[in-house]
Parts: structure tokens; C-alpha cells; sequence
């Protein structure tokens, strides 16, 4: 069987009841360093939200058909579908909303615990969600354009993007500097990944 790169963005979600960022006007104002450091309260009401959105979801049958097909998942998705699909190659270059970290002693915690104080239990410090907030270095990018050197001449998915990402833009230019065939599913991802893995494997 081989192994295909996935690069998903906030559509593959889209269909398990999780909105998109385009359906949340003015989010990506809000979800910033400044935030963190000046409406902080605003901040963190926001991330609750996203949050309180993904509890209960299932994946998807895009998350599963990527599961099943054993593909190496990158995804800018913060919602854990993937690993509840049974992926088990996901680099969430955003990070992930299961756990905070205090921005004073770094100790990593839970994310129920800003439900009850927004501090940290240890030294009071503000604590911050482990997602990428705008305005952050991007470390995981660079593990991801590794990812699709390694895979040069391999089939590359992109599956529910909009491109306001400028890494989704990025990685699509980067795949085809690698010689990799881009395939995208950004319109129905579930019906169109199902469509394209009965086509490979006639083949």
C-alpha cells in the first residue's frame, strides 16, 4: 500500500458539525498574541467556544477513509478527528485543544482547568492554550515541508482548504517543487476521497 501525505484544513470537519472560520467572522482577530497578552478574557472566551464546538463530534468519513488507507496526516485542525478516526501519522501543525500551558513556570495541564480559573494553580501565571495563536513562530511548518521531501514523487492530498492559510498555499507550491501529484478535495471531501481510493486501486 502506499504511503500518501494529507494536508487537511477546517472543511474535512465541516460535515461531523464543527464550523469553519469562514462561518465565524472575526475569529482570526481575536485569536493573536495581542489577545493573549491585552483581552485576555476575550481571548480565552473564544477558545472555549472553538472548544465546546468540537466536544461530542465524530470524524467524518473522509477522517476514516484516511485512517483506513494508512496516510501520514498533516493537518491545520485543532479538533483531534484524526487520532479519533484511528490515524496514527497526524502532525497537528496547529497544535490541539486537549491541554494548556502556564506561560510562567510552563507546567502543561488539562484544558477543563480554565473552565474553573483562567490562572495557573501553581504560580498564578496566565495560562495559554497549545494552539497556534496569529502571530506565533511556526515551528511545525518546517517539519511538514520535511515530510513532503522524504515523500518526493508520491501522491499528495490537499483535503478541505480554502488557501486563507498561507501554508496551505505553501505546501501545495512546495509538493510540486517535490515532483508529488496534488490531488484536491476542498468541494465534498467525503465523497470525492471515497471516489478517488476506489480509482487508485483499480490501478
Amino acid at each position: 500500500m502506499r504511503k500518501r501525505v494529507v494536508l487537511t484544513g477546517a472543511g474535512i470537519s465541516k460535515n461531523a458539525g464543527i464550523p469553519t472560520f469562514e462561518e465565524n467572522p472575526g475569529i482570526r482577530d481575536i485569536l493573536t498574541l495581542d489577545c493573549l497578552h491585552n483581552q485576555y478574557e476575550l481571548l480565552w472566551e473564544t477558545v472555549k467556544k472553538l472548544r465546546d464546538a468540537t466536544l461530542g463530534k465524530e470524524p467524518t468519513l473522509a477522517h476514516k477513509v484516511l485512517a483506513d488507507h494508512n496516510c501520514t496526516i498533516i493537518t491545520m485542525n485543532v479538533d483531534g478527528l484524526h487520532q479519533k478516526a484511528g490515524s496514527k501519522s497526524v502532525l497537528e501543525v496547529h497544535g490541539n485543544l486537549d491541554k494548556v500551558e502556564c506561560m510562567g513556570c510552563k507546567k502543561e495541564l488539562p484544558i477543563d482547568c480554565v473552565y474553573e480559573d483562567l490562572f495557573c494553580p501553581e504560580c498564578h501565571s496566565k495560562l495559554r492554550p497549545k494552539v497556534a495563536l496569529y502571530g506565533d513562530s511556526a515551528l511545525k511548518y518546517s517539519t511538514a515541508m520535511q515530510i513532503l521531501r522524504l515523500n518526493a514523487g508520491q501522491d499528495v492530498l490537499i483535503v478541505g482548504t480554502s488557501y486563507n492559510t498561507k501554508f496551505a498555499y505553501d505546501f501545495r507550491e512546495y509538493a510540486m517543487i517535490c515532483d508529488c501529484k496534488v490531488y484536491e478535495f476542498n468541494t465534498n471531501a467525503d465523497e470525492e476521497l471515497v471516489n478517488y481510493f476506489v480509482n487508485a486501486e483499480l490501478f
